[in-house]
C-alpha cells in the first residue's frame, strides 16, 4: 500500500492532494500440468486537484521489445488518470508445448534467454 500528501505550507506550493494505491502481486497455478501464472493487481486514486505530472502515468512501451509492467500497444505519456484499476496476467507453460517437439528436445532448445540457458 502506498500513501502520498503534500505538503501545504512549504514554499509556494498550491496543490493540496493525497494520493492512494494498493499493489497486491500473486503466483496462481492451474493444475499440474499447465504452468503458473504471475498476477499483479493494482488500483488508486489521487483526491485533490493537481497538475497532469502529479497524476498516475500509466507506462507506455513504444519499442519493438516487450516490456514487463508496461502497456506495449500505448505510447509514452498517453494515457494519465486520476483513478486506476489494472490486472496483469504473466503466464509460464513451464515446456508444455515446445517440450514435446521431437527435434527441439534434442536440440536443447531452451524457452527463455536467461543466464542458466545460455
Amino acid at each position: 500500500m502506498q500513501y502520498a500528501k503534500s505538503i501545504t505550507g512549504f514554499s509556494d506550493l498550491k496543490y493540496d492532494y493525497h494520493k492512494v494505491g494498493i499493489f497486491m502481486q500473486s503466483i496462481a497455478r492451474i493444475g499440474q500440468l499447465s504452468g503458473y501464472g504471475n498476477v499483479t493487481l493494482a488500483f488508486g486514486q489521487t483526491f485533490g486537484n493537481v497538475p497532469y505530472p502529479l497524476l498516475e502515468v500509466h507506462p507506455g512501451n513504444q519499442t519493438l521489445i516487450f516490456e514487463d509492467g508496461c502497456y506495449n500497444m500505448m505510447g509514452y505519456n498517453e494515457f494519465i488518470t486520476d483513478r486506476f484499476a489494472s490486472l496483469w496476467w504473466q503466464h509460464h507453460l513451464e515446456g508444455l508445448i515446445l517440450n514435446k517437439v521431437p527435434y527441439l528436445i534434442g536440440a536443447g532448445v531452451k524457452g527463455s534467454l536467461s543466464p542458466v540457458d545460455l
